[in-house]
């Protein structure tokens, strides 16, 4: 795979749940993201699950897995932004970011969320909320990230 200049690429540490991850191919597809890095894998990306729930979308994206390790060295070497979607005092606002450039945004586990890893060489975004729930789903989550990076390369 080879990066453009505004690539946008979604990762997914840990992904636990085939219907998560059906969805989150199916919204990276349906909002032009280029390419899903899962790192450590807990589902089969052909698990049948994960086949219906992306209504085919698994043949028709690139789609890797890798280790947190293999992963940040091609960011890193492909010089791409990396946020991590977690909420802290240091978190900024999705919608202030610019992904017109090269960026990564990762997402973690339905239940631990983010790992050390990557919270140590990425900057902490979040989507803001107005409710009283203080989380969404994972999917979900991917799927108001990626139709704002859209958002932004179509303006």
């Amino acid at each position: 795979f080879k990066p453009k200049e505004n690539s946008s690429l979604i990762i997914v540490e840990g992904v636990e749940k085939p219907g998560n991850l059906g969805a989150i191919l199916r919204s990276s597809e349906a909002f032009g993201i280029d390419a899903l890095i899962v790192t450590d894998a807990k589902v089969d990306f052909y698990n049948p699950n994960v086949i219906r729930s992306s209504v085919g979308c698994l043949f028709g994206m690139n789609i890797f897995a890798a280790t947190n390790e293999e992963t940040f060295q091609f960011l890193s070497e492909n010089n791409f932004n990396i946020y991590s979607t977690f909420m802290d005092e240091s978190a900024e606002d999705l919608f202030k970011k610019d992904f017109k450039v090269k960026s990564a945004v990762i997402f973690g586990t339905e239940h631990s969320g983010i790992s050390d890893f990557w919270l140590e060489k990425s900057k902490n975004i979040l989507i803001p909320m107005s409710g009283t729930i203080d989380s969404l789903n994972l999917s979900n989550a991917v799927a108001i990230s990626c139709y704002e990076i859209l958002r932004q390369k179509m303006t």
